[in-house]
């Protein structure tokens, strides 16, 4: 698939989302990603320092894609995911 006016890193996010969306019970889940901003932002715990600042990095900017990332935590609160950087 595709969307129009996108970016690497919004399709990175939506593939994850996807992936786990399809799972219909919870799951142990090793998601591979060749995404760096994915899995550091997961594994770092970036995204969770973004959403306990109201969506803002260190900086005073705002995080980019906060909507597929507050998708994406919904998924990852389905399951047990363990994150792998290929």
């Amino acid at each position: 698939g595709g969307e129009k006016e996108t970016t690497n890193n919004r399709m990175e996010l939506t593939a994850a989302i996807k992936g786990l969306a399809a799972l219909k019970e919870s799951c142990i889940v090793d998601l591979y990603s060749d995404s760096k901003y994915l899995v550091d932002a997961i594994s770092l715990g970036w995204m969770e320092k973004w959403r306990k600042n109201n969506w803002k990095k260190p900086d005073g900017n705002s995080a980019l894609n906060v909507d597929l990332w507050k998708e994406l935590i919904i998924q990852l609160q389905r399951h047990q995911v363990k994150l792998h950087w290929i």
